[in-house]
């Protein structure tokens, strides 16, 4: 856990970036548990306790006064990003191993931006902080992964510790612009021509029934757990889109498994991902990532299988069965 939540101090002002305070950008965020024992980060407007939208500039406050309410209530304060602001935020997680290690990933990305770096509010993950421009869909090498980065689709609320790490070329806090390191960390992605739901990896080969549908959300919802949900997001709609699940239905049961996730946008951005992978021919895991990085058996992954093993089956061509020709037919044809 990082130092600052320890203490039972959920940020350091003096950590955050004066340029951000300047903007009358913020929220609290409140922790809290979800019936599912889940722990859900929410965006309040400060002074209140009703949820903020991201798109509703009515809901965001200066900094300071984000700052009394959060101190007060002992919460996290939050900063929305979007493409009216020339900042660009990057979220590792994972980046950090025991003692505090930084990961290959994570260096490579700390070492190419050289901008105001913190550790996230778990201890284990680097938000960074730059300027720069983002085109609307990028790349993102799998030494990288999982990482995000904002602002792709649409706005999002970043949560602050302001939980600084020493970069080198970057002591002084400063906000540099680091476009060219961007463009190369994260190059645009080349999009496809333009195509229905068939793509390179078969296409939509069935649709989920409701039920179908219902029972993946229930499997997924006991191993939709701290520390793997982004994974399970990924290898889920990779499994998904490779059966032929729809985007449509992917996009429903993801929603429907983060919907009390602190971030559910983030989950978003990883099935849109894994589909625009799998149109542009590059290879991407399903059952092999949920059994080797999410850690579940194949006892654990029987029941999914089976779901999706059905739809694999309705959706197979039938052969074609020739009605036997009257023998008179047969007959005429032979002498013709």
């Amino acid at each position: 856990m990082s130092a600052f939540t320890t203490a039972g101090r959920r940020f350091n002002v003096a950590g955050i970036a004066d340029e951000l305070k300047e903007l009358p950008r913020w929220v609290r965020f409140g922790l809290e548990r979800t019936a599912r024992g889940k722990l859900k980060k929410t965006p309040y407007i400060p002074g209140t306790m009703f949820e903020a939208s991201n798109r509703n500039r009515a809901h965001w406050r200066p900094f300071d006064v984000a700052v009394a309410d959060a101190l007060a209530r002992n919460e996290h304060i939050g900063f929305v990003f979007d493409r009216s602001v020339p900042y660009v935020f990057v979220d590792k997680d994972h980046a950090l191993g025991a003692g505090g290690v930084m990961h290959s990933g994570a260096a490579r990305v700390v070492d190419a931006l050289r901008a105001p770096t913190e550790r996230s509010a778990s201890g284990a993950g680097l938000h960074i902080v730059c300027r720069g421009l983002l085109p609307e869909s990028i790349e993102i090498a799998p030494d990288l992964r999982p990482i995000e980065v904002y602002p792709l689709r649409g706005p999002r609320y970043c949560v602050f510790t302001g939980d600084l790490l020493p970069v080198e070329g970057n002591l002084s806090g400063e906000i540099p612009d680091r476009t060219e390191a961007l463009a190369a960390l994260f190059p645009p992605r080349l999009r496809p021509a333009p195509k229905d739901e068939a793509s390179s990896h078969g296409g939509v080969r069935g649709e989920l029934t409701s039920g179908e549908v219902e029972r993946i959300v229930n499997w997924a919802g006991d191993h939709w757990t701290d520390g793997r949900r982004h994974h399970m997001a990924l290898y889920l709609s990779g499994y998904l889109a490779k059966t032929g699940v729809s985007r449509k239905q992917t996009t429903t049961i993801i929603k429907r498994c983060a919907e009390d996730d602190s971030d559910p946008g983030a989950k978003a951005a990883t099935y849109h991902d894994t589909f625009d992978d799998l149109e542009a021919g590059v290879d991407v895991s399903g059952w092999h990532g949920l059994k080797d990085v999410c850690g579940l058996t194949e006892e654990e992954l029987a029941p999914l299988a089976l779901i999706l093993d059905a739809v694999w089956r309705r959706s197979r061509p039938r052969p074609l069965r020739l009605r036997r020709a009257p023998k008179l037919l047969l007959r005429e044809m032979r002498h013709a």
